[in-house]
């Protein structure tokens, strides 16, 4: 087995550019849904998933704008209707918006998230949580009708 022995010889010294994210970004596209007026989300590289994100915040009514790894986002016109839009069944993350635009108008329609590589992952505790703030679910054929009056605090054990 080989190893490296690596002597110190004075401080380190110099830049690293740390690419975003795609894990951390979804979460973070999915809450500019909730913000009023501009939302800017920097250091996000063209990846398909990220992509089809931009997509779906569209489709709900945002408006997207991307300018090299720099997103601008409006979410002033939003409505919840994801039933029609094909690409939410093959990005999970699509169901991270369900919170947001369940908030902001109080119904959303969503379908359910197609498989993943990786092995199972409901989206059951999502659902929990939603509906421990308020939200009645229904499940529909191959979607979720989610509304609610208005989401209200709550503790929630996950």
């Amino acid at each position: 087995m080989s190893k490296y022995i690596i002597t110190p010889r004075g401080a380190l010294k110099g830049e690293v550019t740390v690419s975003g994210s795609k894990n951390a970004l979804l979460p973070v596209l999915a809450a500019a849904i909730m913000a009023d007026g501009e939302c800017v989300v920097e250091n996000a590289p063209p990846l398909v998933d990220l992509e089809n994100m931009c997509s779906l915040l569209m489709h709900l009514g945002c408006s997207v704008k991307r300018d090299k790894e720099t997103l601008f986002i409006h979410s002033d016109r939003i409505t919840g209707d994801l039933e029609k839009f094909d690409a939410a069944t093959m990005l999970r993350g699509s169901f991270l918006a369900a919170g947001p635009v369940l908030a902001k108008v109080h119904k959303v329609k969503i379908p359910l998230p197609g498989g993943c590589p990786i092995g199972l992952r409901p989206v059951d505790l999502h659902l929990k949580g939603l509906c421990a703030l308020g939200a009645e679910v229904e499940q529909k054929h191959g979607y979720m009708e989610l509304t609610c009056k208005k989401l209200k605090g709550s503790k929630v054990y996950l």
